[in-house]
């Protein structure tokens, strides 16, 4: 009696997630294709709740750079009213391919310190990238678990890249929660209409129907150098969803190679309140 409950109970809670707006909901993209395990094992899904988010980055995703360390967006660890939310609240998830349905190889923790670029801005977006530390180590070796190599590189346009996140096959489709690759290769200094800088790329493909939506801020730009996917951009803007001429804004993660390692060491305690700047008008 108890298990059957228990199934018609998960099976209403996936057909309500089902009946809502999916940003609402849960992060996605638009098109790609089903990742396998161990495909992407340095992306995580990053959440908080919707009282603490106040309705905006209720789900950010990150990217796995060392034991104790994930690299997202800065976007997402402050509220709409611009102040660094407390590390206590974010919930970092790995190892696992649905973020709906648990599986016995995920592993969740949380975070204790947040470090944020100094210069980080959003009118317009400038240097959005943090580093979050976790409360426990991630357990490395592991099936689906692993460090990302970040690039160092200068990349050419059309280099062969993807991102990795949730979602939908389509943009008006049903919520699909397993993770998904979608093809975003690096296309030249235009984010539909967002002016960049050295530091910043755009990756997509400028096609109705394929694309970054909500809930993916933070995750991360993998590029094929030599091979490898190594971690080449931090996603912090052009959230078409599918939308023709909107392409992904990035941090390119080369530039900050060196800020980045300079948190693993910090011993300062994150004050969350701080407000980041003067709120655009």
């Amino acid at each position: 009696m108890f298990k059957t409950v228990v199934v018609v109970l998960l099976a209403s809670f996936v057909a309500f997630a089902q009946s809502q707006n999916a940003e609402d909901i849960l992060p996605l993209v638009t098109g790609g294709t089903a990742t396998v395990r161990g495909d992407a094992p340095s992306v995580v899904s990053i959440r908080r709740p919707v009282e603490v988010a106040q309705d905006t980055n209720i789900y950010c995703s990150g990217v796995i750079v060392n034991a104790n360390h994930i690299v997202t967006a800065a976007s997402c660890v402050h509220n709409t009213t611009f102040h660094l939310v407390n590390p206590f609240w974010f919930r970092i998830i790995a190892g696992d391919l649905n973020i709906l349905l648990p599986s016995y190889q995920r592993f969740t923790t949380r975070a204790t310190h947040i470090y944020t670029h100094p210069n980080y801005g959003f009118n317009p977006p400038r240097n959005n990238i943090a580093v979050m530390r976790t409360l426990d180590p991630f357990p490395v070796p592991h099936n689906t678990i692993d460090f990302a190599v970040r690039n160092t590189r200068i990349l050419p346009i059309g280099q062969v890249c993807r991102f990795i996140g949730w979602g939908s096959q389509t943009d008006t489709g049903a919520i699909n929660v397993v993770q998904m690759s979608l093809n975003a290769p690096i296309i030249d200094r235009a984010c539909g209409g967002v002016v960049i800088v050295d530091n910043m790329l755009c990756a997509g493909t400028m096609v109705q129907n394929s694309g970054v939506c909500t809930g993916n801020i933070g995750g991360g730009l993998f590029c094929d150098v030599d091979g490898w996917w190594e971690f080449t951009g931090v996603l912090a803007g052009g959230l078409g969803c599918g939308a023709p001429n909107i392409a992904g804004l990035y941090m390119q993660v080369r530039e900050f190679n060196t800020w980045i390692n300079q948190q693993f060491t910090r011993t300062d305690a994150t004050n969350p309140g701080i407000l980041v700047q003067t709120p655009p008008a």
